[in-house]
């Protein structure tokens, strides 16, 4: 495994078209918060990938890791297409009790959470076990603690791509 820091926005996706979510908000019934309403205005996402394995499962070959100020490390694979955090916000009870929205996603579970009411607007969680935890104040602060990781074995070196997939394949 290999880390490393990229300049800051290096690994964002630039939006090739301009962006509204003003449809989504009226649909769902929230506003996302102007910090993050900005990000996504102008960004896709991030840089990432995955493959299949020989057992079809999808597997990390590249993820994010975030590291906090007191330490703890998180992980993430991509950020949601903005439907998703839209669709997914009332997919857990605890996240509409405390007004979050998840805004990344990892195969193996976790996700970094977007306050959305007007008392944690902007704000990012991780929800542990022991409850939500603040881990930054907006997707700003949030994307200078992140490093890009490569996850590198033996079955990685027979990657694969077929035409007009955006995936990795592993051949065998």
């Amino acid at each position: 495994m290999e880390s490393i820091r990229k300049n800051f926005a290096d690994f964002l996706k630039y939006r090739s078209e301009a962006f509204s979510v003003q449809n989504l908000e009226d649909e769902y019934g929230f506003k996302l918060p102007p910090v993050y309403k900005s990000f996504i205005t102008q960004f896709e996402g991030v840089f990432g990938d995955i493959y299949i394995d020989s057992q079809e499962e999808l597997q990390t070959l590249t993820y994010y890791e975030y590291y906090s100020e007191e330490g703890e490390n998180l992980f993430f694979e991509d950020f949601l297409p903005v439907d998703n955090i839209f669709k997914y916000q009332s997919n857990s009870d605890s996240w509409v009790e405390h007004g979050v929205a998840p805004i990344t996603e990892h195969s193996h579970g976790g996700t970094i959470l977007l306050g959305i009411k007007e008392n944690n607007l902007d704000k990012l969680y991780f929800e542990y076990e022991r409850g939500l935890v603040l881990i930054e104040e907006n997707i700003y602060s949030f994307l200078r603690n992140l490093k890009f990781t490569f996850e590198y074995s033996d079955s990685k070196k027979k990657l694969y791509k077929n035409w007009g997939e955006d995936f990795w394949r592993v051949k065998e």
